[in-house]
């Protein structure tokens, strides 16, 4: 392998060429022992896949009671996440074209079009996973300064792939119910190695170097020169990390969200490096390299030369967000990323997914009747209350750019964008975990008739009292930073506007029963800076819509804001410092305590 030492290099061979010792895979299902049809006394809830591949005979081994795979008990394995659904052959459609040969399953193995990757390829890949898996271990261990046992606990016998190991007959009702188990098997691969077929060599432009340039260029006196040279370099480094398939699959994901490690294969089974001698390349170096490319997320540079210098690349920066929706971590946002996706079924907008949250939700909810249909919409309103009932505050972190559905304005829709998205500096906090939400609401949904609708039991303040406290707090410098309120409405409702004040009054102004709900609360734990809040904007339904109106709301914005330093902590007192405070805190008793519907 480029770029191993001699003796690493040996020890890979050695490993390969140990391997291949064995029956070769090709379909003969000499010296393998015949299998059951189905993993008989399976758990769900076991942390095992209900199958493994032996990669040495190439054989898919069930799980056996005492987490055993043809008579290894618990054994040490890696998964193989990659796309292939788009390149499926069916039926006579290209027959000279053979399928990947896997022993002991009961199902066709799918065939795939070679010109994403041959059938020889594939088994080469695979086949490759020991030997790749104890080079990264071999270089993590001796960077980290951590010695090893180069034995049994290096070596890896054991790989998890989808198409082996999951039934791929349609409709099988164990399919669905591996599918709903997938944050379990790629939390439990030592690795996960993403295969990147599209690119056929493991190494690619040191992206350090374009770093170092572009930074120089920023800091030039020319800002018109530095945008033309930020565009040309940051777009090529941007298209080179991201032009391959896997980062428009859908299904990449959640593999990628609840796997522990994961590393980049090119075509050629190599663990993509930047050059021969260096490090071997992991999504989150990916992360941390798009990251520093926005200071919006980082928090460096001043505003005024970003706007100015990155205003001309957002086209570049849509490329990016397909690598960045790899490592997200709110919820609204992973959900509302599967949009720019690619899928064969749309119900996998969902399925695909709702293992990061560690969800089963539609054909994989335990107990259901794997012969009902579910759609989209079904599955959108499951994961939708779903979310709201795990994590309400992130759950309504969106606004909707079109009328949603009739009494669907309690979740997400497939056309809604994340909201305060401008405001980097709130997304950046979201997304760490330094920054922890405390949820003042508990929001679910019912059945009304024959539709699902959202239900609340919190705290609301009527709009105008809420707003008196933020207009009265002292004005700070404009910055991304900083802010007393914020205001975004549904798209839906109303145009955007210039500026929060604007929003603000175009409400005060057109209605008087506007009223908060009361999300929750947001803060660092450094408490390096003001803890903020999030409320709903919700207005009552009309008497002619539903009955019972007072306690049926409609959503119609988000709002957050700055809580001010507690009183009794700051360095000036005066009377209307607690009033406002207990206002903002959400303590008053202008808050009143409520519950309804809302859609």
């Amino acid at each position: 392998m480029p770029g191993a030492t001699l003796v690493e290099g040996q020890i890979a061979m050695d490993i390969v060429q140990g391997e291949r010792n064995v029956p070769d895979g090709t379909g003969s299902s000499e010296n393998v022992p015949e299998l059951p049809d189905q993993v008989l006394d399976f758990d769900d809830e076991c942390p095992w896949p209900r199958r493994l591949l032996h990669i040495p005979t190439m054989t898919s081994y069930p799980w056996t009671p005492g987490d055993s795979y043809g008579g290894h008990r618990r054994p040490k394995y890696v998964a193989l996440s990659y796309t292939w659904g788009r390149w499926c052959l069916h039926g006579k459609d290209h027959p000279e074209v053979q399928h990947l040969a896997v022993n002991g399953v009961p199902w066709p193995i799918p065939r795939i079009d070679p010109l994403h990757f041959t059938a020889v390829e594939f088994e080469s890949t695979i086949r490759a996973l020991p030997a790749v898996s104890w080079t990264l271990n071999t270089r993590e261990n001796f960077r980290t300064r951590r010695y090893i046992n180069k034995g049994s606990e290096t070596q890896i016998h054991f790989a998890w792939v989808d198409i082996a190991c999951i039934d791929q007959r349609n409709e099988s009702e164990e399919a669905a119910r591996e599918i709903g188990r997938q944050a379990k098997i790629f939390g439990g691969a030592v690795y996960t190695f993403a295969w990147l077929t599209t690119h056929a060599n493991e190494l690619i432009h040191d992206p350090r170097a374009n770093v170092k340039g572009l930074w120089q260029r920023m800091k030039a006196p020319n800002p018109d020169t530095a945008v033309q040279y930020v565009d040309k370099k940051t777009s090529e480094l941007i298209e080179c990390l991201t032009s391959d398939h896997y980062f428009s699959s859908l299904w990449t994901i959640q593999e990628a969200s609840v796997s522990r490690r994961i590393a980049f294969l090119s075509r050629n089974a190599e663990l993509w490096r930047v050059s021969p001698r260096d490090s071997f390349i992991h999504l989150s170096d990916l992360l941390r390299l798009l990251t520093e490319f926005d200071p919006g997320r980082s928090g460096q540079p001043s505003e005024i030369i970003y706007r100015r210098k990155f205003r001309s690349i957002t086209a570049v920066y849509e490329k990016a967000y397909r690598v960045i929706q790899q490592g997200e971590t709110q919820p609204i946002a992973i959900v509302l990323a599967t949009q720019h996706r690619e899928t064969t079924h749309e119900v996998d907008r969902v399925y695909a997914i709702m293992q990061i949250f560690n969800f089963r939700l539609g054909r994989s909810r335990p107990g259901v009747d794997h012969q009902q249909q579910f759609t989209l919409p079904d599955l959108d309103d499951e994961l939708g209350q779903a979310l709201m009932e795990k994590d309400p505050v992130s759950s309504q972190l969106h606004v909707f750019t079109e009328a949603p559905e009739r009494n669907k304005g309690w979740r997400f829709a497939r056309t809604s964008r994340l909201a305060f998205y401008a405001d980097r500096f709130l997304w950046r906090s979201l997304r760490s975990s330094q920054y922890q939400i405390s949820n003042s609401v508990k929001l679910s949904a019912i059945f009304v008739g024959e539709d699902r609708i959202g239900t609340f039991l919190g705290r609301m303040c009527k709009l105008r009292d809420l707003s008196t406290a933020w207009l009265a707090l002292p004005k700070t410098p404009p910055s991304y930073a900083e802010f007393n309120y914020s205001i975004e409405l549904d798209l839906s409702i109303a145009p955007p506007v210039l500026d929060d004040a604007s929003q603000l009054n175009v409400l005060l102004r057109d209605r008087s029963d506007v009223s908060i709900l009361f999300l929750g609360t947001g803060e660092e734990l450094s408490k390096t800076h003001q803890p903020e809040a999030f409320g709903l904007i919700l207005v009552p339904y009309g008497r002619d819509e539903l009955q019972h109106h007072d306690r049926y709301w409609r959503r119609i914005g988000l709002c957050r804001w700055r809580i001010p330093i507690e009183p009794r902590r700051a360095s000036r007192r005066g009377p209307w410092d607690m009033e406002y405070y207990s206002l903002m805190a959400g303590e008053s008793d202008a808050w009143e305590d409520a519950s309804g519907y809302f859609a």
